[in-house]
């Protein structure tokens, strides 16, 4: 067997020659080449903020004003639970339930 031996299900053992047409196979393919992690070029503030944005855009909640009598304030605001928080539960209870 060779040094840096694939990882194998416990079962399964590859033969010398196997391992090293399937390493050939993974070096020809020009989409299987290792990772140079030395070499990568970080990006900038500005890309990573540029990313970061379009994730909390893809991944934000909806934002919405909604005026609430003030016992139904109340009623959500009760034991130091945040008002959003409490709302979201009690609408998706009647989602689940509707």
């Amino acid at each position: 067997m060779s040094k840096t031996k694939m990882f194998s299900p416990p079962d399964f053992e590859l033969s010398d020659e196997e391992e090293a047409r399937v390493l050939a196979a993974a070096k020809a393919d020009p989409d299987a080449q290792p990772v140079d992690f030395d070499n990568l070029v970080p990006l900038s503030k500005a890309e990573q903020d540029a990313k970061r944005a379009h994730f909390m855009k893809r991944h934000a909640n909806k934002r919405a004003v909604v005026r609430l009598a003030p016992d139904v304030s109340a009623h959500f605001q009760k034991d130091g639970v945040d008002l959003e928080t409490s709302i979201n539960s009690a609408l998706r209870r009647v989602m689940e339930e509707g």
